[in-house]
C-alpha cells in the first residue's frame, strides 16, 4: 500500500535536495516502479543474477535484506557522499533494526510489533499512516 502521507514525506525530502532512496528485499521489477511514481532515483534492492541475456535463477550475493541492505546502503553512502548522522530512515520491519541504528534520524512506520516494541523502548518517533 502507497501511503498519501508517505508520498508526501517522500516529496519533501525531494524538494530539499536530500539525497532519496528505496532500500528493499525486493526485487527491481517491484522497486523500479515505485520509484518512478516517487521521482525517486536511487534503487537498492535485491538483483537477479542474469548470464547471456538470461535469468540464472540466482541472486547477485549479498541480497538486500537484513547486513545486505547495510552493504548496498553503504556503496550509496560512499558514492553521494551521504552523512548517515543526518539522514532519515524510515521502516515497518525489525529486520531493518540495523538500519534503524545507522542513521540520525530513525523513523518507525506502522511497524510490526516487534519493531513497536523496540521504537517505544528507544524513544524513536513511531507514525501511522492512514490507508488511501
Amino acid at each position: 500500500t502507497l501511503y498519501p502521507e508517505a508520498e508526501s514525506i517522500v516529496a519533501d525530502h525531494l524538494a530539499k535536495g536530500h539525497v532519496v532512496a528505496i532500500v528493499s528485499g525486493a526485487t527491481k521489477f517491484v522497486v523500479k516502479p515505485l520509484a518512478e511514481h516517487l521521482g525517486i532515483k536511487h534503487l537498492l534492492y535485491t538483483r537477479l543474477e542474469v548470464e547471456s541475456g538470461r535469468f540464472t535463477g540466482r541472486v547477485v550475493e549479498p541480497i538486500c535484506f537484513e547486513d545486505g541492505k547495510i552493504y548496498w546502503l553503504q556503496q550509496l553512502v560512499e558514492e553521494q557522499n551521504v552523512d548517515l548522522a543526518r539522514s532519515y530512515f524510515y521502516t515497518d520491519s525489525i529486520t531493518d533494526l540495523p538500519l534503524l541504528d545507522l542513521v540520525g534520524h530513525p523513523v518507525v512506520t506502522n511497524p510490526d510489533p516487534r519493531l513497536y516494541r523496540e521504537a517505544k523502548r528507544r524513544r524513536w518517533p513511531v507514525r501511522f499512516f492512514d490507508p488511501p
